[in-house]
């Protein structure tokens, strides 16, 4: 029976070795789940700005069809011409089209979220939600040392460094002896009480060391340095691309910020040039165009507002 001694410590070093594998492996399911959240989320979003989007042009519809009946009156007062008419029914027919692609991108939002979360294809989901504005307080260096204190991918490349560590220290213990533990089991003469037969032990170590180096071990303490050397390159380079993806997170989210105050300001000012030109209109200093013009644009400023709601939150998420 023969039990080694680990003088030169290569069995630690593989206990530590595999200690840091686990713990890389936890990491990356720890990776994997954020991922799946953070894209469920993404998908999420996508439903509530499609939603939006189906209510711009509701109201832009809305907005033209009553514009259509003013336009109709008139001419049938015979106040302005057949032309004022037919403009306005194709800008009314657009924006049913675009009602109906809405109503469309919408229904394959709800579809694309409800595939990503392995639910049947028949299952009809509801947002209970809107999208919102909250204002995000922290400051880019406190995000960047959070993200580089906490992400697992970054410390599952710092448990690859300490794995190659271990790598180079189990190569280098090939230089050290080996020793072992022997013990030997024999049968001594036959008991002269007895029928059977008495065991005898005899314990010892024995120690081997390879004084000449054959070129192998030097090899194999080479390679692991190289390898130490390349996880330590990853992991760095790893950190400059977190670094990476924290600024450019935070600064779209404060990009979109500012462009949410923006285009609530272009929503009133649009609003209130809408009012102008359809009183203009109707008091004959104004033009259809003019009216149908002032909705465009008032249609313009509000899809501007959601969609920087919508990457405000996206990128939150994303920040988070």
């Amino acid at each position: 029976m023969t039990l080694p001694i680990d003088v030169a410590g290569t069995y630690k070093e593989g206990r530590i070795y595999a200690r840091y594998g686990v713990n890389a492996a936890d990491l990356s399911l720890e990776d994997a789940l954020q991922t799946v959240k953070q894209t469920a989320t993404n998908y999420y979003y996508n439903v509530l700005r499609a939603r939006n989007q189906i209510e711009v042009d509701e109201e832009n519809v809305q907005t033209l069809t009553e514009h259509l009946s003013n336009v109709n009156a008139q001419f049938n007062a015979g106040t302005v011409a057949k032309a004022d008419v037919l403009a306005s029914q194709v800008r009314l027919a657009n924006a049913q089209q675009a009602l109906v692609t809405a109503q469309n991108d919408y229904d394959i939002a709800v579809a694309t979220l409800s595939n990503y979360l392995l639910l049947p294809a028949d299952t009809i989901l509801r947002a209970q939600e809107q999208l919102t504005y909250t204002r995000y307080n922290l400051n880019l260096a406190n995000c960047t040392a959070f993200a580089l204190e906490n992400r697992p991918d970054v410390a599952a490349a710092e448990f690859a460094v300490k794995q190659a560590e271990s790598s180079v220290r189990s190569a280098k213990s090939a230089n050290k002896p080996s020793v072992n533990a022997v013990a030997t089991k024999g049968l001594n003469g036959k008991n002269p009480f007895s029928d059977s037969y008495s065991d005898s032990w005899t314990a010892g170590i024995s120690a081997s060391w390879n004084i000449f180096d054959n070129g192998i071990t030097k090899a194999q303490i080479n390679e692991a340095t190289a390898a130490l050397n390349q996880a330590i390159e990853q992991a760095a380079e790893l950190r400059e691309a977190v670094q990476l993806e924290v600024q450019s997170a935070y600064l779209t989210l404060h990009a979109a910020e500012r462009n949410i105050a923006a285009t609530r300001v272009a929503i009133a000012s649009a609003e209130e040039d809408y009012k102008i030109a359809v009183v203009r209109y109707q008091a004959g200093v104004g033009t259809n165009l003019d009216v149908m013009d002032a909705s465009e644009k008032l249609t313009e400023a509000k899809n501007n507002y959601y969609t920087a709601l919508y990457q405000y939150n996206l990128y939150k998420a994303q920040l988070e």
